[in-house]
């Protein structure tokens, strides 16, 4: 899961169980609370359920055991659990060099000099 937090938001981004709830979308959420208690050790947050901001495979949910991978060639691959490609970000050969979720909840992916290669709001 990949995280962040902006101006009072936080963002996750993994994989979020739909209904029915043996299947799966490859998200970006929006992670909110309902309240915040004291206890002997801090603080602790009451989460309440995450909203969707954008998905891969909304309309392809995939299994248990599902994995995304960033290949070594720059591409976000989301494979169901048998292996079958589900998803792919097309960015093979693009010089990806990392990934990170921008405020707002924009999944971005850079190549080396920081220039975004591909994100997730124009998709």
């Amino acid at each position: 899961m990949v995280a962040g937090r902006f101006q009072g938001w936080s963002f996750g981004a993994g994989f979020f169980c739909t209904s029915p709830f043996d299947v799966f979308i490859f998200s970006v959420f929006i992670i909110t609370s309902v309240g915040i208690y004291g206890n002997n050790t801090g603080f602790r947050i009451i989460p309440s359920g995450p909203h969707v901001v954008w998905s891969t495979n909304r309309d392809t949910p995939v299994r248990e055991n599902a994995t995304i991978e960033l290949t070594r060639h720059g591409d976000l691959v989301l494979r169901d659990a048998d292996g079958r490609t589900v998803w792919s970000s097309g960015t093979s050969g693009k010089s990806v060099d990392g990934m990170e979720i921008m405020k707002h909840g924009n999944l971005v992916m850079f190549d080396q000099k920081n220039a975004i290669v591909w994100q997730s709001f124009d998709h």
